[in-house]
């Protein structure tokens, strides 16, 4: 526990509005986001790590909301799946989910989450001991993933993005802005404390619509 306390990296998790004193969150294109799924390692855990990388890209979660995860965290509603997401100060949030990844998450379950240790009965995810998976390895399975794609020809530039586990988050976020959904919706369904946490995916959003803006050819209209 000690090691895993040391090599865990918290400042990773910090809300980039916060962290990066209102500079823009860095984040993923929906083809980037696409790319990066398809670069999951195959093997053995290859479907345990692809739900981990879409409950954080797809569904918002934080890494520390991955890792405390709990079988008796999903709502098995076949029609309206979700899940209790236990966040920061012990708040639990309700989180529907798209019916693909609740059909991956049961795929899981079922046929490759292995067999727990006693103390680890309810933990969704698991090591190869049969442990709870660390957060410390959860931050390096995104960065391994990452680290795959920019070896993949025409994204050697997404290095300079400095991509985390965090990144993907902030995916969701900027996505769930693009999909016109409204600040409220999203600063639940992420589990921000502040709406003002919220509010630096609408300057993202703000900045795909200058840069539209800027591009736009109008010169016919003025003669």
């Amino acid at each position: 526990m000690k090691a895993e306390y040391l090599s865990y990296n918290p400042a990773l998790e910090v809300d980039m509005a916060k962290q990066e004193n209102g500079r823009l969150p860095t984040y993923l294109s929906d083809k980037e986001l696409e790319q990066f799924l398809l670069s999951i390692a195959p093997g053995q855990y290859h479907i345990r790590n692809r739900c981990i990388l879409m409950l954080m890209s797809l569904a918002g979660l934080r890494v520390v909301e991955v890792y405390n995860l709990n079988l008796s965290d999903l709502i098995r509603d076949e029609d309206e799946p979700g899940i209790e997401v236990l966040g920061k100060g012990n708040k639990t949030r309700y989180i529907p989910l798209p019916i693909p990844l609740y059909q991956l998450l049961l795929e899981y379950e079922k046929m490759y989450r292995g067999v727990p240790k006693p103390d680890h009965a309810n933990a969704f995810f698991l090591s190869k001991r049969g442990t709870r998976i660390s957060r410390r390895r959860i931050q390096e399975i995104t960065e391994e993933t990452f680290e795959r794609l920019t070896q993949q020809p025409g994204f050697h530039y997404l290095k300079q993005k400095k991509l985390s586990s965090h990144k993907l988050r902030h995916s969701f976020g900027t996505g769930m802005v693009r999909e016109g959904i409204d600040l409220v919706t999203i600063q639940q369904l992420m589990g921000h404390t502040n709406l003002n946490t919220t509010q630096i995916y609408t300057h993202v959003n703000n900045e795909q619509k200058k840069r539209a803006m800027k591009n736009k050819d109008v010169s016919r209209f003025f003669h």
